[in-house]
This record gives structure tokens, C-alpha cells and sequence, in this order.
């Protein structure tokens, strides 16, 4: 999954692959609106549906946390 989740983000914006910090929002990596692009392309490449209470800053702070992010919405499935 991990491999799979970094390859979206590579399509989405090349500077989250690079990004080597922890907080991608603060030091303007991606901005908020990437957001939701980031939740869609995630739930159409794995058929399911992030749930809003998992949509916070925490889960967008590296690639890493984005990876959890999907780990945990498939939990949810």
C-alpha cells in the first residue's frame, strides 16, 4: 500500500515526495485545497471512502501520515 499511496502523491504534487520535514501544511508543501484532491485520489485508487472525522492536519503532516491515513480509512471499511 505504501508504494501505492506514494505514487498518487507523486502524481499529485512532486513536492511531498521530496519534503523531508514534518508538517507539510506549515511550510506550505500542500496547501488545503490539495487536500481533498489527496481524499479523492486515495479513495478512488483503493474503492473506499475516507470518513470526515479522519480529514485533520494530523493525518497531512508528512507521506508517512498519509499512508496511515489510508491504512486506517480501509480499517473503517
Amino acid at each position: 500500500m505504501r508504494e501505492e499511496v506514494f505514487e498518487l502523491l507523486e502524481g499529485l504534487n512532486h513536492k511531498i515526495m521530496a519534503y523531508d520535514g514534518t508538517d507539510m501544511l506549515e511550510d506550505e508543501i500542500i496547501e488545503s485545497m490539495e487536500i481533498m484532491d489527496i481524499v479523492v485520489a486515495l479513495e478512488e485508487h483503493f474503492h473506499m471512502e475516507v470518513p470526515p472525522e479522519l480529514i485533520v492536519p494530523e493525518y497531512f503532516m508528512t507521506k508517512e501520515t498519509i499512508v496511515r491515513l489510508a491504512e486506517d480509512a480501509l480499517k473503517e471499511q
